[in-house]
């Protein structure tokens, strides 16, 4: 979905903003995710998602600052909530952008994806990128 022969921008943040290709979402369709449906771990974290998201990522990063050093809701809501998940959003999407085009192909020169330093040390080993593995046909 996250093409990078589309544009860097596509790559980045342009295909969430987008309908699959109907290609695409037939391929989706096909990835076999039994064993993530069969980790208990897995599906209690899928079934929590937005109780964990509201708890970890909005709640104590707001409460923590006003609590702790007398920091107003809004102005902790606004660096501590809004400008860290915007960063590290970002962060996680280079390599959708960054790491499918720039940097090193060590393993295979065909393909996209690259080994690039800066997305791997921004988002903490991901950057080592270009050892995909291809579907095998069987």
């Amino acid at each position: 979905p996250h093409d990078i022969r589309r544009g860097r921008f596509f790559a980045h943040i342009g295909w969430i903003c987008m309908q699959h290709r109907p290609e695409c979402a037939e391929a989706l369709k096909t990835v076999d995710v039994r064993d993530l449906r069969a980790d208990k771990a897995v599906m209690f974290q899928n079934k929590h998602f937005f109780k964990f998201f509201f708890l970890f990522v909005i709640l104590l990063p707001n409460l923590i600052p006003y609590l702790c050093w007398g920091e107003s809701l809004w102005l902790a809501f606004w660096t501590c909530v809004v400008t860290r998940y915007c960063v590290n959003l970002n962060n996680a999407l280079l390599i959708n952008s960054i790491g499918h085009s720039i940097g090193r192909r060590p393993y295979d020169k065909n393909i996209h994806p690259t080994d690039n330093l800066f997305v791997m040390i921004e988002t903490l080993g991901e950057g080592n990128h270009n050892f995909h593995v291809r579907k095998l046909k069987v």
